[in-house]
């Protein structure tokens, strides 16, 4: 499966391979990990904004 397969490659810092199997979940992860981490929420309302 794509999915697995990209998430792998991510996992292991192979964006351009990830981008390969599945390049929507190759960007997504990344927002949403930027997402839950951050802890101002002023950014979680900038990027609500942007995205949604």
């Amino acid at each position: 499966c794509g999915v697995s397969r990209a998430f792998y490659q991510i996992l292991h810092g192979n964006i351009w391979e990830a981008l390969r199997y599945n390049p929507i979940l190759a960007v997504i992860i990344p927002i949403g990990i930027f997402y839950t981490l951050s802890s101002s929420h002023s950014k979680k309302i900038a990027l609500s904004v942007v995205f949604f």
